[in-house]
């Protein structure tokens, strides 16, 4: 008979202490945002100027619901309250609150200045600044303050004004201000400007002594000169690279124009709400800036900065709060696929299967097919190569998410484990939520909810609306015993539940490849027999959908296309068809 000592029994009540202990999960990153609009200023702190402008409280109010719209809790300042000592307040707690992955983001629209730089380290012997109610914001203290946040956190900094700064800075042209209406120019005039420095000398020189000297004991370089970085210089990268946070700052022109004001907008936010198009904007930072750029006239340039380790920031989606940045390979999806289990198909009668299987995709043709629950068409353009593998990734996606997720009642879990397939192998999900409606109208009809929908997505895209609404009405124009429409309905529904996507593949002026999709998860109190053109009286259906673009990495999508078809095999006969031509 053996004992154990006291010291083992301890050791023992102590691995069994530490095996039960439930593993903390990472915390969601967080976001606050901080968005500045001034239509005027204080004339008794600007030489008796005014500065009246028209759109900048709009410009501050829209950004303000694109922060709402990702789940931001955010602070709006307009005109009045937008003094130094709030915006000041307001960007320390916001350092204090937030940590290593977390997301400030940060908008300004109003006039920018200039205040003669006492310092000697500039060499246009210039200070930027941001006109704030009661007195400017000198780019130094900016810089200073965005530096306070701690390492790793993401700043993003839209300023629709003319506070800018490269390498070099060329004198900036006065602009008459239009008394009309219209378009006005975001810049204090230097003759306003020399009067308003010379009324608070002291006060400005102070500011900027006191920024210095803060920056020497941080040991940072030239804060005007890091602020100005577009990593265009070895010492600039070098400069950058010690800041903490992770900085992108858009500005809304070059150094020597302006950023022109409007009755509704800054034409820079213009363009901006434009690219962005209530979210439905696909790509990264860099990409957002370019598109900006690209619709703006000759007279104003956007200018794009970063500061610090930026080079995992700039790749993710505008004004994404999640810091994740999954790294997709041709590797990584060949050992995926290679692992991903997939529903059989289980013997069926011979009518449940379509008689012909045509895969007979052209590139000049507008297209459709049925793959398993999706109707996926295709743009004129669009490869044959491309849209065979776009349906094959669709319905693999399709097939391992019926094998994890067999309950046809976790409509959510079920497209968790289908975007999670779509992933992995390429391609870039922007947005996935879900919106719920629910319907109790005496007579409600899938097909026209779901066109519905679809006008909603698509409406700035009217070819591609016309499209999608062809192909439903090609559908809808079927007999029910029709091979397309059978293997949608086997695949889709179960008794009162339905789950089906509907997709448009296309390629873009840019050449950038992207589908846009809709997925729909439809439930009734009674069973559903025709998932598109189910029709419902007077019992209520709740119909919840997803929709938005995904990019595909098009590189993983020709590198893995081949393991995708050889691993479905079979099954793409069982599940795809491709709808006649329309």
């Amino acid at each position: 008979m053996s004992t154990k000592s006291p010291a083992g029994k301890a050791r023992k009540a102590t691995r069994t202490a530490t095996s039960s202990k439930k593993v903390k999960r990472p915390t969601p990153a967080r976001a606050v945002s901080l968005h500045l609009g001034l239509n005027s200023v204080d004339p008794k702190q600007y030489a008796g100027w005014s500065g009246d402008l028209g759109g900048c409280e709009f410009d501050a109010n829209d950004m303000q619901a694109i922060a709402a719209s990702q789940g931001m809790a955010s602070t709006l300042l307009l005109t009045q309250r937008a003094t130094r000592k709030s915006v000041l307040a307001a960007l320390r707690k916001s350092a204090k609150q937030l940590k290593a992955g977390d997301l400030f983001f940060l908008t300004y629209s109003g006039h920018g200045g200039q205040i003669p730089d006492v310092t000697g380290e500039e060499e246009d012997k210039k200070d930027e600044t941001w006109c704030l109610y009661d007195g400017q914001l000198i780019d130094d203290e900016l810089y200073l303050e965005l530096g306070s946040f701690a390492r790793g956190v993401r700043v993003l900094v839209l300023s629709d004004s003319c506070h800018s700064g490269t390498v070099t800075r060329a004198p900036i042209a006065e602009v008459t201000t239009k008394t009309g209406g219209g378009q006005r120019p975001k810049w204090m005039p230097s003759s306003v400007g020399q009067k308003t420095y010379a009324a608070h000398k002291a006060f400005y020189d102070r500011l900027q002594r006191e920024a210095a000297k803060q920056a020497g004991e941080k040991k940072e370089i030239d804060p005007d000169t890091a602020l100005a970085h577009l990593s265009v210089s070895p010492r600039l990268d070098a400069i950058a690279s010690d800041f903490g946070p992770s900085v992108i700052l858009i500005s809304g022109c070059q150094d020597n124009q302006t950023s022109m004001d409007g009755d509704r907008n800054g034409a820079f936010t213009e363009r901006l709400l434009k690219v962005w198009k209530d979210g439905a904007f696909v790509g990264d930072y860099s990409r957002f800036y370019a598109m900006i750029k690209s619709g703006m006239p000759p007279s104003q340039t956007p200018n794009l900065f970063v500061l610090g380790a930026a080079e995992t920031f700039l790749p993710q989606r505008p004004f994404q709060v999640s810091n994740t940045l999954k790294k997709i390979s041709v590797r990584s999806a060949l050992e995926y696929v290679s692992k991903a289990p997939i529903a059989r198909t289980r013997a069926t009668r011979g009518r449940d299967v379509p008689t012909t299987v045509a895969t007979a995709f052209e590139t000049a043709k507008t297209q459709a097919a049925v793959v398993g629950s999706e109707i996926v068409s295709f743009v004129s353009g669009v490869t044959a190569e491309r849209r065979e593998a776009i349906v094959n990734a669709s319905l693999l996606a399709q097939l391992v998410a019926k094998k994890k997720v067999s309950d046809p009642m976790r409509i959510y879990d079920w497209y968790d484990a289908y975007f999670d397939v779509l992933t992995n192998i390429g391609w870039v999900i922007q947005d996935k939520g879900f919106a719920e409606y629910k319907e109790s109208s005496t007579n409600f009809e899938a097909h026209k909810a779901i066109l519905a929908v679809a006008t909603v997505v698509l409406g700035a895209a009217p070819t591609a609306l016309a499209i999608v609404t062809s192909t439903i009405n090609a559908l809808h124009s079927m007999d029910e015993s029709s091979p397309w429409i059978t293997i949608f309905n086997r695949e889709s529904q179960e008794a009162r539940v339905a789950r089906f996507q509907i997709s448009l593949a296309e390629q873009d002026a840019d050449g950038q490849f992207f589908v846009t999709l809709m997925a729909f998860g439809l439930e009734a109190k009674s069973n559903i027999t025709q998932v598109l053109f189910f029709k419902v009286k007077k019992q209520e259906a709740t119909l919840r959908h997803y929709s938005g673009r995904v990019t595909i990495n098009t590189t993983v999508l020709d590198g893995v296309g081949d393991a995708i078809k050889t691993k479905l095999a079979d099954e793409a006969r069982k599940y795809v068809t491709q709808l006649p031509d329309f």
